[in-house]
């Protein structure tokens, strides 16, 4: 049914920690996280915020990056900078973390910019490299849980795998985000599918069980449709067809940050 996804979703369910929210909403630190891959999750409620530390480069994702041969010696140079300037005192801080609005769950993760030449201002942006993502679920959502946790399990261990997004390199910061939605949608709609069958519900006929997890399979159904198996080879392509289907279902929030609500986390004004 998944295939590869569903061995990338165990792995990252092995990851998975449950970090302990402090009286002050910071979240206490698990230990090695930058040496050992881990995925924090935390339940949290509606309008809950809380303060992240574990938001640097890992290792896994620096060392990751070091070994692709298609990224620039430019774009290499500040990915390192970046890494390192994270393991100092001065630039350890908290960074804010809540479930956006109307969302039942979210991935966080640090967003450190690529230019073209960091060094003069103004230079401009021509990718960003991803710190340690994190994991936060609305423990009062009617949302199925199993559709939400693959969902955004999947995003987070995609972003420990592949951190480094580039505008030369990759597509549009658009289409890049919308990939790795449509990713995230067709492994909750499996996972929710599977889940109903063993416990032998009919997700058509159970209405409530339909209404939480309706809207990753409406955004399969198109997938599918438009894109083909879930393991062609161009299952998640983000082409044209896709995004105007979507759009005119009023789903244009899945790439379109102005619709998001979410919080540019770029330590300078700014893609996600």
């Amino acid at each position: 049914m998944l295939g590869i996804l569903a061995v990338r979703l165990v792995e990252a369910i092995d990851y998975v920690r449950f970090p302990m929210i402090n009286h002050d909403g910071s979240i206490q630190e698990i230990h090695r996280w930058v040496q050992k891959p881990v995925i924090p999750l935390m339940a949290l409620r509606p309008g809950q915020e809380v303060q992240l530390s574990m938001v640097g480069i890992t290792d896994r994702q620096y060392f990751g990056a070091k070994e692709q041969n298609n990224i620039h010696p430019i774009a290499q140079n500040q990915i390192t900078r970046h890494f390192y300037n994270g393991k100092t005192s001065a630039a350890k801080h908290n960074e804010k973390f809540s479930i956006s609005k109307g969302a039942s769950g979210s991935t966080y993760t640090k967003r450190f910019p690529i230019f073209i030449d960091h060094r003069k201002k103004g230079s401009p942006e021509v990718g960003a490299v991803f710190g340690q993502p994190s994991v936060a679920v609305d423990y009062t959502s009617d949302s199925n849980p199993e559709d939400i946790l693959s969902h955004e399990l999947t995003h987070a261990l995609d972003i420990l795998d592949d951190p480094v997004w580039l505008m030369q390199r990759n597509e549009p910061r658009e289409k890049h985000t919308l990939r790795r939605e449509l990713r995230g949608y067709a492994v909750g709609a499996r996972i929710s599918l599977l889940i109903a069958q063993r416990q032998g519900l009919n997700i058509i006929d159970d209405e409530e069980y339909f209404r939480s997890v309706g809207l990753s399979h409406h955004i399969e159904r198109i997938r599918n449709r438009i894109n083909g198996p879930i393991d062609s080879p161009n299952a998640f392509d983000p082409n044209d067809e896709i995004m105007q289907t979507l759009d005119r279902d009023g789903l244009s929030r899945m790439w379109d940050r102005n619709k998001r609500n979410v919080k540019d986390v770029s330590p300078t004004p700014s893609p996600q």
